[in-house]
């Protein structure tokens, strides 16, 4: 990752979590947080959190046959 940028993501869904221990995760992981009371909210976040990436999470290159 690019210096400066952060780590992870940490997510939390349901409104049982526990919201100062998520906070102190993506602190110690230098992340983002997010907490949810619906998991259908979860294709969102991760879109969000993809499109902010700073690289592709993947290296295209060419095939050579050999």
């Amino acid at each position: 990752m690019v210096a400066g940028e952060h780590d992870g993501v940490v997510v939390a869904v349901g409104a049982s979590a526990d919201q100062e221990l998520l906070s102190d995760i993506a602190k110690w992981g230098k992340g983002h947080e997010y907490a949810v009371a619906d998991p259908k909210e979860l294709p969102q976040i991760f879109v969000k959190e993809a499109k902010n990436a700073p690289t592709p999470g993947f290296e295209e290159h060419e095939i050579k046959r050999s």
